[in-house]
């Protein structure tokens, strides 16, 4: 019914998420402790819609412990509003925000929202948003989240495969760029609504006016069949020119239980891009797929992996490598057909490559199993030329040791 990709959090002090709680939208957020001793989280959360209102608020997480709430629930307990939530905490800790959208059979789909760190300074160059689709069935959410305590401006541009202006249809009117004004610490949001049968596929970019700050752009985008919202995901545009992602070709396209993986890759540079693609198996050694894409200024390509590899084996698990001289904006997407035939999108975060480990723990803030729940572990190796090795440690919400069966 539904599926969602999280990834590993990185133990910080401080960040930041959009968040939205309104009719059949809900956010929520789980919040690990691996610390010996408590920690208290201090938050605020601000009103996009009214922007002098905030709610401020404080949570303490036992040591070695977690807890996952939505934000309609105490002990956060806020109202309906779209915004960001800012927390800072007194030790490290690890975070996951999830959206869940109840859908039209009264369904919870769930989705990841990206976790922003507030004390990176934001850029002033321009950002992009690797895909959107409307029409078709799909329909997109273009949020702009201000990272920055000063109102930013700038253009937002909505461009075909090729890098040209398209026009597409934002609220109730057609265009192919929109101004933005983003007050300080809040977000702005454009409706790419499901409008006509034909779908308009490509992607965004974000350029603030000269000397401006960059927001950074989130898509939510939905797919809908016989008036049901079937699937929903969040996308970001992870920017750099090397990167690892987890790809797996499951089954035959279309049939219950297939799996498909595939990239969204916007051209970032002010030239045409090559991109290099080299698959891996789960050991590390080259399966000898490989290829090259040509993507224009401004331009994108979306292709599922057994499209961009032909002879790609029908059940496959490994690691695709992307490279390039050019910055790239890429996001990594999933397709499960489940037992309704419902084709369920998800994202797979891209890791950029490091020449480099780092000794520094992860967490995952959140995990379910049974009750209709499953997860799976996938732990890739970032690191060019070194091994990696390590524990994994399951605990209970309270902080114990759990025994969990590992298939």
């Amino acid at each position: 019914m539904t599926e969602t990709e999280v990834p590993a959090a990185h133990l910080a002090t401080t960040g930041l998420t959009y968040v939205e709680m309104s009719g059949a939208v809900n956010t929520g957020i789980a919040i690990a402790n691996p610390n010996n001793e408590d920690v208290t989280v201090d938050y605020v959360v601000t009103d996009s819609l009214d922007v002098r209102s905030f709610v401020s608020g404080s949570v303490t997480i036992s040591a070695n412990s977690q807890i996952a709430r939505f934000l309609n629930e105490p002990p956060f307990a806020i109202r309906a509003l779209q915004g960001t939530l800012t927390f800072t905490a007194s030790a490290p800790i690890g975070v996951t925000v999830l959206r869940g959208f109840t859908n039209e059979r009264g369904e919870f789909l769930v989705s990841t929202l990206p976790l922003l760190d507030p004390s990176v300074p934001a850029s002033i160059l321009p950002a992009y948003l690797p895909h959107f689709a409307v029409g078709g069935g799909w329909r997109t959410e273009v949020v702009l989240v201000n990272t920055v305590d000063a109102p930013i401006t700038g253009t937002l541009a909505f461009m075909d495969g090729s890098g040209n202006p398209v026009t597409i249809p934002v609220g109730t009117v057609t265009a192919s760029t929109v101004d933005y004004i983003i007050p300080g610490r809040r977000t702005l949001k454009y409706l790419l609504p499901n409008t006509g049968p034909t779908t308009q596929a490509g992607s965004v970019r974000v350029t603030p006016i000269s000397g401006d700050r960059t927001p950074v752009p989130i898509g939510i985008f939905s797919f809908t069949s016989a008036g049901v919202t079937v699937s929903e995901a969040a996308i970001s545009g992870t920017r750099g020119t090397q990167f690892r992602t987890y790809i797996q070709n499951s089954g035959v396209p279309g049939s219950v239980g297939s799996i498909l993986s595939g990239l969204a890759i916007a051209n970032a540079d002010v030239t045409t891009a090559t991109v290099r693609l080299e698959v891996f198996g789960l050991d590390g050694n080259s399966t000898g797929l490989t290829n090259s894409l040509t993507i224009p200024v401004g331009g994108k390509i979306a292709r599922f992996a057994n499209e961009m590899f032909p002879s790609l084996p029908t059940n496959f698990q490994g690691i695709l490598r992307i490279s390039s001289s050019s910055a790239l904006s890429l996001a990594g997407l999933r397709g499960r057909t489940n037992e309704r035939f419902d084709f369920l999108i998800s994202t797979v975060p891209p890791v950029e490559e490091l020449t480099q480990g780092s000794s520094a723990q992860v967490v995952f803030p959140h995990f379910v199993d049974a009750g209709g729940y499953t997860t799976e572990f996938i732990i890739l190796n970032d690191v060019t030329d070194q091994p990696s090795s390590g524990t994994i440690l399951f605990r209970t919400t309270g902080g114990q040791p759990l025994d969990i069966v590992v298939q």
